[in-house]
């Protein structure tokens, strides 16, 4: 998930880059994401959420900060010392001017200056930075379409099908098809998957029944998927393994 706080004193700056963060981040991995509207000079705890607020609090990945007075200025090297990792967007006014605070101890990775022309571009770009950095990681896939690139976390993934000479991920509310075989994305995924088919990978944390009898299992949603004995065996005992779902969420094997 990538987490965004904002801090604006305008209603309608917040709702603009809000608009354009859901619109980009939907666009490029689906809307695996959370934005939290901060207030400039105010404690955390007084900050209602805008949208889709995590339980507890977590370090953001973005911050986007409406710079103002040069009072912003110090909250902003406050936040880059809490948050050292995070990104951070300023939308500045014409004054302060940019050499103020385009300095190491708040090392802003873009900047937008009113009437913040052109947001969409640099909003893009770095939600583009943050989900090559999650792939990094191991947490997301990056799918190419030849029109666009998406980045795809493996929770989201119920199961794959090969087709003829594409292949298709079936996520929770889409379908994204491409260019590729099975042998291929089998080499990097994680070992939350299992080949069950010539045709098919399934995500097992999405597997609801497996039926020996009938060749066939089931995934979330309803979608019924072929599966030899010898496999089905061997995804029970995995599944088993796993454990209970309240313990495979601790483990993260869970969205």
């Amino acid at each position: 998930m990538i987490s965004v706080d904002l801090y604006f004193r305008s209603e309608e700056d917040c709702c603009v880059f809000v608009k354009v963060l859901e619109e980009e981040i939907r666009w490029q991995c689906g809307g695996d994401f959370s934005i939290r509207r901060r207030f400039p000079g105010r404690s955390m705890a007084q900050d209602p959420p805008v949208n889709m607020l995590p339980e507890g609090e977590c370090f953001p990945d973005l911050i986007i900060y409406g710079l103002e007075k040069k009072e912003d200025i110090a909250e902003l090297t406050r936040l880059r010392r809490s948050c050292p990792d995070a990104e951070i967007l300023i939308a500045a006014e014409d004054s302060p001017a940019p050499t103020d605070y385009v300095i190491p101890g708040i090392r802003p990775a873009a900047l937008v200056i009113r009437p913040f022309e052109g947001i969409r571009n640099t909003v893009g770009d770095l939600v583009r930075l943050l989900l090559t950095k999650r792939m990094e990681e191991g947490r997301y896939m990056r799918v190419l379409t030849g029109k666009v690139d998406y980045y795809i976390p493996w929770r989201s993934i119920l199961y794959i099908e090969a087709g003829d000479k594409v292949v298709s991920l079936y996520c929770e509310g889409r379908t994204i098809t491409f260019y590729g075989s099975l042998r291929e994305i089998e080499k990097d995924l994680p070992p939350t998957f299992f080949r069950c088919h010539r045709r098919y990978i399934v995500h097992r944390i999405f597997v609801e029944t497996i039926c020996l009898s009938s060749g066939s299992l089931t995934v979330r949603g309803g979608r019924v998927i072929p599966v030899s004995r010898r496999c089905g065996r061997i995804l029970k005992k995995q599944m088993a393994a796993d454990g209970p779902e309240d313990n495979r969420k601790k483990e993260g094997l869970t969205p």
